[in-house]
């Protein structure tokens, strides 16, 4: 069990960076449009 969690953290780090990056780029899209 701990060890599951232990390697869920960094793959949730990595979908909220992602998604962040995806966030800036579409707002980056939208501004230059």
């Amino acid at each position: 069990m701990g060890l599951k969690k232990f390697l869920e953290l960094p793959g949730n780090g990595i979908v909220k960076v992602s998604k962040r990056i995806n966030h800036s780029l579409i707002t980056l899209e939208t501004i230059l449009q």
